[in-house]
């Protein structure tokens, strides 16, 4: 078993719209690679610090009810997916 991870797109930064493609590229890819790992796009009303450049995302693994174990192997597996995206963007 590994967490989900939902990824958070703030409304308040000058990159909302690149971060929110970039987390939809993300969720794709994921899909493919490990159907259901990402749960869903959260978009808050924050800035999350997102305004220091573009492709910048916060990215929530789990919860209290999960293991630091379940975490690590949910986050190692949202890396493998982060590489993949990132590739293919050159």
């Amino acid at each position: 078993p590994v967490t989900q991870v939902r990824l958070v797109v703030g409304r308040e930064n000058p990159f909302h719209r690149t971060n929110l493609e970039f987390a939809r590229r993300l969720k794709a890819e994921a899909a493919r690679t490990y159907p259901g790992l990402v749960k869903g796009i959260y978009i808050g009303l924050g800035g999350y610090n997102q305004d220091l450049g573009p492709r910048t995302l916060l990215a929530e693994f789990g919860a209290h009810t999960n293991s630091r174990r379940e975490a690590e192997q949910g986050a190692a597996f949202f890396a493998d997916v982060l590489a993949q995206t990132l590739a293919q963007s050159r």
